[in-house]
């Protein structure tokens, strides 16, 4: 016998019983009745139906525009006179717990002990009030800067925290390279053209489907790394209203997902404005770690003077030149040290630069191959340095302007039982005085 060769045996059985063993147990197909027939040609029909109904769900949205547009459209408030009887309050996401909402019931109590009553506050219609009960962020137009603000006699400030001169306020005033770039990175399918106005562009079945089964092979114990599936508008969802900015669970990626999928229909059910907005309040609003002598830094434009003491028009005005200036390839390298740095910004802003520099670079890279960036800028844009540099101190008005202005922001420290000024800052709080 040649080695490698295996010989197989009938045992004792020649070939014309083994066939005819064969033919005694071939395998019987049943006759079905012409009823029979008629069931699974149904249920053939009925499969496919279902099928091509989710293929053009997928493609068009048509059921969750449908289904949003005319729920988001029951989601409302009055305001009234007094404590209002239906009024659910956040639970604490990081946006939340910066401007004071979920402690506003405390604030409350603070106040009415000290002879304050309230004036006026916001009822909630019964749809709004279950799902904000639910843990679903309702869906308002949110303020992309908040902050205390003090306002004196004629109405004119004495206090504003709230500073909008670091804000997008219109998708056009953003540089397209600023778009390509930021979509190409962090969801592309938004930056294309939809093949429906009233496609979901919180929604990505692929990135979703895939996420999930990288989900479920984790738990088995398989080496699979975990993604989240986001897209832009859920991921303003997670980092302002889910608890420390992250998903803790299918429960949270679900909550996420309503939540954008009603602000994104809340107008009706076409979704390109949306879409556009969504660019616009991503960017105002992305969490980029915490800056010395700053604090809690939010958006591109706060992140460009946070960190590189660079203004917002500046930097942008720098974006808009048709050459490849030094000035552009600088601002430029800024914007996206910045754009990538989301991911873990602590991590890369504060404690690793050569890990961002490495991938500002790789992302470089990937952009000059799309096209979105030309070869010889991609070239020079690697060969620049990632520099940080702390603002120019923010000049103060002499102090004897800001006792009155002091004196209201440490009484308010007492009133509502804040800690220190800098989170009284921050709160979303509008007080008139004398």
């Amino acid at each position: 016998m040649i080695p490698g060769l295996t010989r197989f045996s009938t045992g004792g059985m020649n070939a014309t019983k083994v066939l005819e063993e064969i033919r005694l147990h071939r395998i019987q197909i049943p006759r079905l009745s012409p009823r029979q027939i008629c069931v699974c040609l149904l249920w053939v029909f009925v499969v496919l139906i279902l099928g091509l109904a989710v293929v053009y769900e997928i493609r068009t949205s048509a059921l969750q525009a449908w289904l949003f547009s005319r729920y988001a459209a029951k989601l409302h408030y009055t305001i009234g006179p007094g404590p209002s009887p239906s009024i659910v309050f956040p639970s604490g996401g990081p946006f939340d717990r910066q401007r004071g909402y979920p402690q506003i019931s405390n604030f409350q109590r603070r106040l009415e002990a000290r002879g304050f009553q309230v004036a006026e506050q916001a009822r909630f219609s019964p749809q709004l009030a279950w799902m904000a009960g639910l843990g679903v962020a309702p869906p308002y137009r949110e303020r992309a800067a908040t902050g205390v603000r003090i306002q004196g006699i004629g109405r004119g400030y004495l206090f504003n925290a709230a500073s909008n001169d670091r804000l997008f306020h219109e998708f056009e005033e953003i540089p397209p390279l600023v778009v390509q770039s930021l979509l190409f990175i962090e969801n592309r399918e938004l930056g294309e053209k939809p093949p429906d106005p009233r496609t979901n562009p919180a929604v990505e079945w692929d990135r979703l489907a895939k996420a999930g089964l990288l989900y479920a092979g984790s738990k088995l114990g398989l080496p699979l790394p975990k993604e989240g599936g986001s897209t832009l508008a859920t991921q303003l969802e997670k980092y302002r209203h889910s608890a420390a900015g992250r998903s803790h669970s299918l429960l949270d990626k679900f909550r996420q997902i309503t939540g954008a999928s009603l602000k994104v229909y809340r107008e009706g059910s076409d979704t390109r404005g949306s879409r556009r907005q969504i660019v616009v309040d991503y960017l105002n609003t992305v969490p980029l770690a915490a800056a010395p002598g700053w604090g809690e830094v939010h958006g591109l434009g706060e992140g460009l003077y946070a960190w590189f003491g660079r203004k917002l028009d500046d930097v942008c005005a720098a974006l808009r030149t048709p050459e490849n200036s030094p000035e552009k390839i600088v601002a430029f390298k800024q914007v996206l040290a910045l754009i990538t740095a989301e991911r873990a910004p602590s991590h890369y802003l504060i404690h690793n630069h050569s890990a961002l520099e490495t991938r500002v670079n790789a992302y470089t890279r990937l952009l000059a191959q799309e096209g979105i960036l030309d070869a010889e800028f991609a070239r020079r844009l690697r060969a620049t340095t990632i520099v940080f540099s702390r603002p120019a101190s923010i000049r103060l008005a002499p102090f004897s302007e800001r006792k009155a202005t002091n004196a209201i922001r440490i009484h308010l420290l007492e009133l509502l039982g804040i800690s220190d000024l800098y989170d009284l800052d921050r709160l979303d709080l509008k007080v008139n005085s004398t």
